[in-house]
């Protein structure tokens, strides 16, 4: 789901809310007398994979003067991923050509694992155009993550770039060359 909402002619907010979710469930048979399982086997997998997304934008695009234009993103992201998994199985079956957890000599075998993460993230990005073929563009993110020690759960990550479109700096025109 998307709220987008025009605050400003230049400023827009918007907030974003996704869900993936999946489950799988396997069956695994193996039949009297197979070789190395002479009293075959029944295995029931099963996965639970959930992972959702909240986030929060505000992009401001703004023209300074005639030479100068500016483009700022500020946001801020929730993410939370969710893993099950439960995996039961009889080892070896008591009645042949029965494939329940049910029908099982010996005491089933059985595991069972959960993990959940959240990730709280802020970020922002800003782009200095000059004249629409000279930019220079600034990022920074930070995000704090739930499987990380209380103490150093942080991570900041910046990063810097320029960038110089030559056939308009120069005012090329032609039906090869493009940007």
């Amino acid at each position: 789901a998307r709220l987008s909402y025009q605050v400003l002619d230049w400023l827009t907010a918007n907030l974003r809310v996704g869900t993936d979710y999946y489950n799988d469930r396997r069956k695994y048979k193996v039949a009297y007398g197979t070789n190395g399982t002479p009293f075959g086997s029944y295995t029931e997998d099963n996965y639970g994979v959930t992972e959702t997304n909240a986030e929060f934008t505000l992009n401001a695009n703004k023209k300074l003067n005639q030479d100068f234009n500016l483009d700022v993103l500020v946001g801020g992201n929730v993410r939370t991923n969710q893993y099950e998994n439960n995996y039961q199985q009889a080892p070896k079956l008591a009645v042949k050509g029965v494939y329940t957890l049910n029908n099982s000599r010996d005491p089933l075998i059985s595991t069972s694992y959960f993990s959940k993460l959240r990730v709280y993230s802020l970020f922002s990005s800003a782009q200095l155009g000059f004249r629409d073929y000279a930019f220079l563009n600034f990022t920074a993110r930070n995000d704090w993550s739930s499987t990380l020690p209380v103490n150093n759960n942080s991570y900041f990550y910046p990063s810097v770039n320029a960038s110089l479109v030559l056939s308009e700096a120069l005012h090329l025109q032609s039906d090869v060359l493009s940007l």
